[in-house]
């Protein structure tokens, strides 16, 4: 249908994009960030597939482009062009990857324990989806959902297989000095020295961690801090929860445990 004459009409005569509808306030039971994901309602078949002829379409106009005029002969008025069919083509497809984050809730929620690790999941899958829509082909007469149910699937199920081997590790004990690390203020003798040892091995590995993974640390084991922080503390101090703060945590020491290094000796 491209190559016709009357392609550009045909494409124009199609269903037209449909605009994103306002946020509903008045929604329950999902918290803010999740209502901005799936303010998008999911399409119609008839809309998705008039979606994404509009999107080959675009792009197949700037591939034309490029395969019509050398290199050295494009002018400002060509990049224009070009850049419009290039921004179009990206539009569409984010419309379709928004009306699809509903299904990317649904399927995520098996693996999410908190609602801020839900909307991580959630936004996580963002780049999975615009992978499918860019595989996707539309002739052959599917439903795109089909389509990315199952890149979805394959997607959580390598997030709760590494869910599950870092629980693992945390259970069998790896690193229990850490934990050793009490919430409340107050650490019997055994247990700061215990702490301090901790302290003392995590200043020797941090420069090893990306700049937020040492700053969590720090500020939960007292290395930067006149005491530690509980992780309400830490979540605060750089705008997470206190659950996303413990789950931070726990991935920075697992990146620490990974290093093989030796633990510190134990304290008589």
């Amino acid at each position: 249908m491209f190559h016709q004459p009357d392609a550009t009409a045909q494409i124009q005569a199609l269903q037209p994009i449909p605009s994103c509808p306002a946020i509903d306030s008045s929604e329950r039971g999902r918290s803010a960030g999740l209502r901005r994901l799936c303010v998008r309602p999911p399409l119609t078949r008839t809309v998705e597939h008039d979606l994404f002829c509009r999107m080959n379409f675009e792009k197949f106009q700037a591939a034309r482009m490029e395969q019509s005029v050398k290199p050295r002969e494009r002018d400002e008025h060509w990049h224009r062009n070009h850049a419009k069919h290039l921004q179009r083509a990206t539009e569409i497809r984010n419309v379709i990857v928004e009306s699809n984050l509903r299904l990317a809730v649904a399927m995520a929620q098996p693996f999410a324990d908190a609602e801020d690790t839900l909307e991580e999941l959630v936004a996580d899958a963002t780049l999975p989806l615009i992978r499918a829509v860019e595989l996707f082909d539309v002739s052959r007469g599917l439903c795109f959902s089909t389509y990315a149910s199952h890149t979805l699937r394959n997607h959580y199920r390598r997030v709760g297989k590494r869910q599950t081997r870092l629980a693992r590790r945390q259970t069998q004990g790896e690193w229990h000095q850490f934990d050793a690390v009490p919430e409340d203020r107050v650490l019997p003798a055994e247990q700061e020295q215990r702490a301090q040892a901790c302290r003392r091995l995590a200043r020797e590995m941090l420069t090893t961690l990306p700049e937020r993974d040492q700053s969590i640390l720090k500020s939960r084991f007292g290395l930067n801090t006149p005491s530690p922080q509980t992780f309400s503390e830490v979540g605060e101090s750089i705008g997470l929860s206190k659950e996303r703060a413990r789950v931070l945590t726990h991935r920075a020491l697992e990146r620490l445990r990974e290093l093989r290094v030796e633990e510190p000796e134990p304290i008589e």
